[in-house]
């Protein structure tokens, strides 16, 4: 049995039927909890978006994206003003994102409306081959924010 402090209520708010799901909440890994800190972010302020397997097309190169369907977001991660900003006819939100390698990278996240779901875009595919990502694998993706300028910033785990 899974005890009370690992289990949450997570409501999906951008599902079309909101939904209770009881999961067991992960923890995220020492070494980025570290390599978060040292880039003068807060480990504390760390949310887990999403934990999926990579499909072919998060792989593809011709498609150039990791997507993060709205009904699958486990924690609200933005704010009202970066909600706005993430529609793609504004460019996305650019942003860090740390590797599973525990290398930064630049990256844009997008709100793709029309198909219902977030996307990181923007070198996507350096991250793909430089942490050797293959389909079927498990991954995570947190958000986090800085302490001096409260940035949206995000870290990718490989659980595998």
């Amino acid at each position: 049995m899974i005890s009370e402090e690992k289990e949450r209520i997570i409501w999906t708010k951008r599902a079309k039927k909101s939904s209770l799901v009881m999961d067991p909440v992960p923890d995220l890994p020492e070494a980025f909890k570290n390599r978060i800190l040292g880039c003068e972010g807060d480990p504390e302020s760390a949310v887990l978006i999403i934990q999926k397997e990579l499909t072919k097309t998060d792989l593809s190169t011709g498609h150039g994206r990791l997507s993060v369907p709205y009904k699958k977001v486990r924690n609200q991660f933005l704010k009202a003003s970066e909600e706005d900003q993430s529609n793609t006819e504004k460019g996305g939100i650019k942003t860090t994102l740390i590797q599973p390698c525990l290398e930064k990278c630049e990256i844009s996240l997008r709100n793709w409306k029309s198909n219902s779901e977030y996307v990181l875009v923007r070198d996507w595919n350096k991250v793909c081959s430089r942490n050797e990502l293959r389909e079927g694998m498990k991954i995570q993706l947190w958000s986090f924010r800085t302490n001096s300028s409260d940035q949206l910033r995000f870290a990718l785990v490989n659980v595998d």
